[in-house]
């Protein structure tokens, strides 16, 4: 597949060429005709301004309108008999390439707004406002973009994350000091888990998804414990627990998350602080 870039200089060419041909095209049909002046004006009015809306490129633009000009003029200026018919017609060149122009830049900006707009709707729809990591929906797509079936040695591992005693942190130093509570572990999950799948559940939850084997699985765990542990608020270490499940031939990701979370329940009631595997 062409990368985007390529695409650009191919509609570019595409557009150039066809409005090229236009220019060079319709005055050989309408030379013939005895009033031939009288077509070519209009015939550039309509080429230049209805091609403007197709660059991206302002400079693009008035290469193209100037060649379709200088195409259009050599046959039109031996016709023009009087030099106010020349001006009149010269007159008509720059406005139509000026008005062309000012399209090209709006339809631009236009295309530019619209681009940036539907950034903002992928990060609104994708990603979590408070720590910017992937949200639940995009987490989850991930995820089951794994494969259903274990490669060789390797197993895809859930690992569901709870900050331990978030309750207590938001009841008894206000909930901006929860906010950034999840934001220190967020960034220390970054460091922890590196390229693997991450995202925040909600609230206090987060979550993670790897394709690895089962020693560097357990592993993953505890960098994530450690990471999160030297997280310093208020003069104490935070602590998070984790449940972890390896996912079954073809399991359902609902019954993958659902056996890591009964993990999870494992490590609070374990002391916290620490990780479960699922049986």
């Amino acid at each position: 597949m062409a990368s985007l870039a390529t695409q650009f200089w191919q509609l570019r060419l595409t557009g150039l060429l066809t409005v090229l041909s236009m220019a060079i095209g319709i005055p050989m049909l309408v030379e013939s005709s005895m009033q031939s002046s009288m077509w070519l004006l209009p015939i550039g009015l309509c080429v230049t301004l209805s091609s403007a809306a197709v660059y991206h490129s302002v400079v693009m633009y008035l290469l193209m309108a100037s060649a379709v000009w200088v195409i259009l003029l050599y046959v039109l200026l031996p016709a023009l008999a009087t030099q106010m018919e020349i001006a009149l017609a010269l007159l008509v060149v720059v406005g139509a390439t000026g008005a062309g122009a000012t399209i090209s830049i709006m339809f631009r900006e236009l295309r530019w707004n619209s681009f940036i707009l539907q950034r903002q709707l992928h990060a609104i729809a994708n990603v979590d406002s408070l720590t910017e990591l992937p949200n639940r929906r995009a987490f989850l797509s991930r995820l089951n973009a794994l494969p259903a079936l274990p490669a060789g040695d390797d197993g895809v591992y859930f690992l569901m994350l709870d900050v331990d005693d978030f309750k207590k942190i938001n009841d008894r130093y206000g909930h901006d000091v929860g906010d950034k509570a999840l934001i220190a572990v967020a960034r220390a999950l970054e460091q922890a888990v590196a390229e693997h799948n991450l995202g925040r559940m909600g609230g206090e939850e987060f979550a993670v998804a790897a394709l690895l084997p089962e020693t560097e699985a357990h592993a993953l765990a505890r960098n994530i414990l450690t990471a999160v542990h030297s997280c310093v608020l208020q003069g104490q270490h935070l602590s998070i627990s984790v449940g972890m499940a390896l996912r079954k031939p073809d399991e359902a990701i609902s019954s993958l998350m659902r056996r890591a979370d009964l993990a999870l329940y494992e490590a609070k009631l374990a002391g916290k602080n620490q990780y479960v595997l699922a049986a």
